[in-house]
């Protein structure tokens, strides 16, 4: 049977196994579906019940950029295009952006799909070492 997504969030919308909500207070609630860019319990950001999803994660090196196909929606296995990208920060951005801007299919989520890319890179480059540098002692003296 097939439900809008409207319906599939009403559905979803209070409780599910990837809700995660504020022990606290009734502040943010965040969520940990695949495909959700932002990790936040909204309709516009949701994996699961959108037509159209974007999601972006790591590889060995580089990103893979994961986008829904729109036609395809009752068979999983074949539901999801996987591109990785490998290259640098800057030129992932371009592909994303080209990808998603270009061809009018998730503007919205371009610049959260791009920051996530970018951090998802930078966290895979080696750190450098610092090095510390200590107070001069003057040992002469001593």
């Amino acid at each position: 049977a097939k439900m809008s997504s409207d319906l599939q969030w009403a559905i979803i919308r209070k409780n599910n196994s990837f809700l995660h909500k504020n022990r606290v207070g009734k502040q943010a609630f965040f969520s940990r579906e695949a495909n959700n860019l932002t990790n936040k319990h909204s309709f516009r950001s949701n994996g699961l019940v959108n037509t159209k999803t974007v999601g972006v994660t790591a590889a060995a090196k580089g990103v893979v950029l994961t986008v829904r196909k729109v036609t395809g929606k009752n068979k999983p296995k074949n539901a999801f295009q996987s591109t990785p990208i490998t290259r640098g920060g800057r030129r992932a951005a371009k592909t994303i952006k080209a990808r998603l801007d270009g061809s009018n299919y998730r503007k919205d989520l371009s610049k959260e799909a791009v920051a996530r890319a970018c951090a998802i890179i930078e966290s895979q480059k080696p750190k450098k070492e610092k090095v510390r540098r200590g107070r001069k002692t003057n040992n002469a003296s001593a």
